[in-house]
């Protein structure tokens, strides 16, 4: 099973969840729902920090990007509003994950979401490395 997460996309997210000045006066600014700003967005800020991550973590970042995509909502109980960005995100989740799929150069592929397994452990995100620079 691959193991899949809410805390993952949460990781990749960071460079824009919390942000201090002056980068929150730049994105309080964005509109969520225009896919073009969301894009340069993460085009500017995740994609950067994506590439810091070693060959394995970026395999299970884009698994989870990817079946998030596929199966278009998040578990009961989580919710997009918990990632604190300083902009309203889309409310179409496959949306959020093709913005990631196509500005992370993520394959498109589909995928059996029977073969993963939804986990929020906290220790997916502790195995996750990024490259030393």
């Amino acid at each position: 099973m691959i193991k899949v997460g809410f805390v993952v996309l949460e990781a990749v997210l960071a460079p824009i969840i919390e942000p201090q000045e002056p980068l929150y006066s730049k994105l309080v600014c964005i509109d969520g729902e225009d896919e073009r700003q969301l894009r340069e967005v993460i085009s500017e800020y995740v994609r950067p920090y994506y590439d810091s991550f070693d060959t394995w973590s970026k395999g299970v970042i884009s698994s989870s990007i990817l079946y998030f995509f596929h199966v278009g909502c998040l578990p009961g109980g989580v919710s997009l509003e918990s990632l604190l960005v300083p902009f309203d995100f889309p409310q179409d989740l496959r949306v959020i994950c093709s913005c990631l799929i196509d500005e992370l150069a993520i394959e498109r592929r589909g995928i059996d979401v029977q073969e993963y397994e939804y986990c929020d452990e906290l220790s997916l995100v502790h195995r996750l490395r990024r490259n030393r620079s």
